[in-house]
């Protein structure tokens, strides 16, 4: 009959203490600060106002490039917002809003152009995707793409402008 084969590790007498070093402690803080500290700077927007047009009058503009229309208040307003909190300490007034059409082409060219444009990224998007075969993929894909090549190529045909006062 063997015997098993015993092994007796000795036991040091006081528990492994590990010296913790002041650099040791600022690395660790530091590793964990971090994080933190670049999530506020992620959620802090900072101002943003590049399309204000300032006056001396004080009848100040927002003017937006669009592709289409119907503007896009909420953003010109922000930057409306940011301008008066920033170098007025003021709230904006919004006096009047306009959209004009600023393209080379005829108004309504303009708009089939870009709508023929639209309807072919998504339906060579689709086809692309949901197509059994390769070739249809592939058709797809550079329909899509055209689409797309045309969509940028047409550029923003309106420009939306916001006059507003900061009070």
């Amino acid at each position: 009959m063997r015997h098993p084969i015993r092994v007796r590790c000795p036991m040091p007498e006081t528990p492994l203490r590990h010296d913790v070093t002041p650099t040791m402690k600022r690395t660790v803080l530091a590793a964990l600060a971090a994080p933190i500290v670049f999530a506020g700077c992620a959620t802090t927007p900072a101002p943003y106002y590049p399309d204000v047009r300032p006056s001396a009058d004080g009848a100040h503009r927002t003017v937006l490039s669009m592709e289409r229309k119907t503007g896009d208040f909420q953003g010109a307003f922000r930057q409306a917002r940011d301008f008066c909190g920033d170098v007025h300490a003021k709230r904006p007034v919004v006096v009047s809003e306009a959209s004009r059409y600023v393209g080379t082409m005829d108004e309504s060219t303009y708009n089939s152009i870009k709508t023929a444009t639209q309807v072919a990224m998504g339906v060579g998007g689709a086809v692309g995707v949901f197509a059994d075969k390769q070739r249809a993929s592939n058709a797809g894909f550079g329909t899509a793409m055209a689409g797309g090549i045309g969509h940028q190529a047409m550029g923003a045909g309106y420009e939306y402008t916001v006059t507003f006062r900061c009070e």
